[in-house]
């Protein structure tokens, strides 16, 4: 939205805010709602009771303590979503900012978190909050509603003023309305219909088999685990490097030359790398030899003019020029050899 005219500011104070994209550190879950402040724990577990990550917590090996990988890549997007709800509202900032902060868990969370979070918390304490949401049915608890139209200010006021207007916010309500009686409806039309499906369901017999392929362990039962109790997973994602000590195995060399595609491809590798440097010392000792003999340059001994012992030109070109070929082969060869059989 583009300023077209007067001025932006903010009052004096602290400011938090929760962007629409959550945004999490690579740290304890802890850490990453106090966020720099001192922890108080009283405080800290009535923030993760009215941001719903009490029970979220629990599932998790550590609890809080548990590190959050890069990004959040071990939360759900609703966890990153609360845990960034919970930074804000624990920081005790003057000025709240929520960017739909409630787009990314389902309506009872949502609920829960407008209910005990955003009035019981933020609201009850005096703070000022500016919250951005599609969710209808929260705004009659709003003291000041703005309702935005193609990038513009459409109308302003409270709850009753816009209802009593009869303009965009009170077609928006009313078309809401219509949309949740008819899904009540339908939620009422089909729990009629349960006992029957039910009564129907036990006319048969026949009870159900344990079939162990089906059986699935639980992300979040920490009771039983194929028949014991489950491991206790590390709180900790980077760990200290294991280094190994000695030598290297030689089934280690074995195992990776079978994963480059056998001997014989292990062998053409072994020839691509000895050849070209074979090649390149014959042709630095040749031309050492060639330089001794003279080059074939004719010197002067005392009076006489002695030409020195030449080697044979064919052998010195041929030499000079065989290393290009072994080079273009051994490229070649090494460009394929994992297409070689490993059996071969």
């Amino acid at each position: 939205m583009d300023l077209l005219s007067g001025d932006v500011a903010l009052t004096p104070g602290n400011v938090a805010y929760v962007p629409q994209q959550a945004w999490v550190t690579n740290t304890t879950l802890r850490e990453n709602i106090t966020f720099g402040s001192s922890f108080e724990q009283d405080r800290y577990n009535s923030v993760l009771e009215a941001c719903a990550l009490t029970e979220d917590f629990k599932t998790f090996p550590a609890e809080d303590l548990t590190e959050v990988g890069e990004r959040g890549a071990n939360l759900s997007g609703g966890q990153r979503q609360r845990v960034s709800l919970a930074r804000a509202v624990y920081n005790q900032a003057d000025l709240v900012l929520l960017d739909a902060p409630l787009s990314a868990v389902d309506a009872h969370v949502a609920g829960h978190i407008f209910q005990h979070c955003v009035l019981g918390h933020l609201k009850a304490s005096g703070r000022t909050v500016v919250l951005v949401s599609h969710h209808l049915k929260y705004l009659k608890e709003c003291d000041e509603i703005i309702v935005m139209k193609d990038g513009a200010v459409a109308e302003q006021g409270s709850h009753e003023q816009l209802m009593s207007n009869g303009r965009e916010y009170a077609n928006l309500v009313s078309h809401f309305t219509d949309e949740n009686n008819e899904s009540e409806n339908r939620k009422a039309e089909a729990a009629a219909f349960k006992p029957f499906h039910a009564k129907q369901a036990n006319r048969g017999n026949s009870k159900p088999r344990f079939n162990p392929a089906n059986f699935r362990p639980s992300a979040g039962n920490d009771k039983v685990f194929m028949g014991g109790k489950r491991p206790v997973l590390p709180d900790k994602l980077m760990k200290e490097e294991r280094m190994g000590r000695g030598g290297l195995q030689m089934s280690s060399i074995t195992q990776y030359i079978g994963y480059m595609g056998g001997a014989c491809a292990g062998l053409l590798l072994l020839l691509s790398f000895c050849l070209p440097v074979a090649a390149v010392t014959l042709v630095s000792w040749f031309l050492s030899y060639w330089l001794e003999q003279g080059g074939g340059v004719s010197r002067l001994h005392g009076m006489e003019s002695i030409s020195a012992d030449t080697p044979n030109i064919s052998l010195t070109l041929f030499l000079l020029t065989s290393r290009i070929p072994i080079l273009f082969c051994l490229e070649l060869t090494s460009m394929y050899c994992g297409s070689f059989d490993p059996c071969c």
